[in-house]
């Protein structure tokens, strides 16, 4: 099927009838054939012509002789050059001939056309192609940088949120940001970080109260739980805060959560001070500069936890090592025969006796515990002598024998201090020794 694309000296009619009935391939026309046959066709009166068949354009155009030359590319019909005479004058073969010229130069040119169109496509796609690569290189550098900023910045989640809002709003073109964090107390809400907002947008932010709900930006993110933007806040009849929007000098607003295991820890909103909607493919970007945010809170937040635990266990490890320490110096101290001076009390009031303690070795101890001396527990009186047993010890105890010669023969008398005693038998000297000495075991005696 052939179209009308350019025509001379052609009545409006037959134009309009032309554009209307596209010429098919056959032998109605001398365009017909030519497209049937592929090649130059002329026809000296169509109305002569018994397999002429268009009456109805011959009547509007009024033509008698005909000329068509085809377009051939590679053998292939691409158009029809077609001239006609209103009288009876048949083209001779030298007309002929030059028509089939220009029909090969209308061939190159529309070739030219094709080839420089397509090269025009290649270049627009191209372009767009190297435009979308250099967006993404830009986002993938922002990206790089913020997650260095992430890295180094481990103890310093200040200069993380502060370099995330300002390349969320340079990559979406955006007028300005923040992130704003609940503060835990009346749903309020702070500025976390912010790029480019006065600080009297700033201090009138940390005012307001922020609940799920239909009146502002926030309140629509968190009763959605996802993305949401006004193109316009003024023209937005759910709108209410127009004071914040007047502080902040914006029309355009767009607000992603920072989402933590579906909990919203945060807000990233970014305003436009024209009204000019964010596409989605840069919500998409400030959506994923909103899960950088939360990265770097919840890494603070574990190194805050990891830090604090770490102090626990440290403080325990001191306690463990004093501990320690104490208990070397405790069994050390039994090999040690230094005396100490030490003072009782009495149940009598102002009743205070001076005594010595000395300090003995591991065969003392065991000694003790071989006595297992016996005594009625004691009178009211201040204190009583009790003599050691030295005929219960076993001879075959080669350790407390060695105890026993170790001692000095002042010490063989022990002074049972009223109130000292637990119920129960128990050896005396163990329980003295235990209670005035901080359970090391210790002579106590008289000097």
């Amino acid at each position: 099927m052939l179209r009308l694309v350019a025509n001379f000296g052609v009545s409006r009619e037959a134009e309009r009838y032309w554009l209307e009935h596209p010429v098919a391939v056959g032998r109605g026309s001398a365009t017909a054939r030519a497209l049937l046959e592929g090649r130059a066709i002329r026809i000296p009166d169509v109305l002569a012509d018994p397999e002429y068949r268009s009456t109805r354009a011959q009547e509007l155009a009024g033509h008698r002789s005909t000329l068509s030359v085809p377009l051939l590319r590679d053998g292939t019909t691409i158009g029809i050059f077609a001239l006609a005479r209103r009288e009876v004058n048949p083209f001779t073969d030298k007309q002929a001939e030059l028509v089939t010229t220009f029909a090969d130069q209308a061939v190159i040119a529309i070739e030219n056309a094709r080839l420089l169109n397509e090269l025009r496509q290649r270049t627009d796609d191209l372009t767009e192609r190297t435009a979308d690569l250099a967006e993404s290189l830009e986002q993938q550098t922002a990206t790089s940088d913020v997650l260095k900023v992430i890295s180094r910045s481990t103890f310093d989640l200040q200069t993380v949120l502060d370099t995330l809002v300002e390349s969320a709003a340079r990559l979406s073109e955006a007028d300005k940001a923040q992130i704003v964090r609940p503060t835990g107390k009346d749903a309020r809400y702070y500025n976390a970080a912010s790029y480019r907002h006065t600080p009297d947008f700033n201090e009138h932010m940390k005012t307001q109260t922020f609940a799920p709900g239909r009146g502002g930006v926030i309140g629509r993110v968190l009763l959605e739980g996802k993305s949401v933007q006004i193109p316009d806040v003024f023209a937005d009849p759910e709108y209410t805060l127009c004071e914040v929007a007047r502080l902040g000098d914006f029309r355009t607003i767009l607000g992603a959560p920072l989402l933590r295991e579906g909990t919203p820890v945060g807000l990233l909103v970014l305003t436009r001070a024209a009204v000019r909607p964010f596409t989605e493919k840069q919500i998409k970007l400030v959506e994923t500069f909103a899960d950088q945010a939360v990265i770097a809170i919840e890494n603070v937040r574990l190194f805050d936890a990891v830090q604090q635990r770490t102090q626990e266990l440290t403080e325990s490890l001191q306690q463990q090592t004093a501990t320690a320490d104490v208990l070397k110096v405790i069994s050390r101290s039994a090999f040690d025969r230094a005396r100490c001076s030490i003072r009782f009390c009495s149940r009598r009031p102002g009743c205070v006796k001076p005594i010595r303690a000395l300090s003995h070795n591991a065969r003392a101890i065991h000694f003790i515990a071989r006595c297992r001396m016996a005594f009625r527990p004691p009178s009211r009186s201040t204190s009583r002598i009790v003599r050691l047993n030295w005929d219960a010890i076993p001879r075959r105890d080669a350790l407390c024998w060695r105890a026993r010669s170790s001692i000095s023969p002042t010490c063989r008398r022990m002074r049972i201090i009223p109130g000292m005693r637990r119920s129960g038998s128990v050896d005396s000297a163990h329980c003295l020794a235990s209670r005035c000495c901080a359970k090391a075991f210790r002579w106590a005696c008289w000097r």
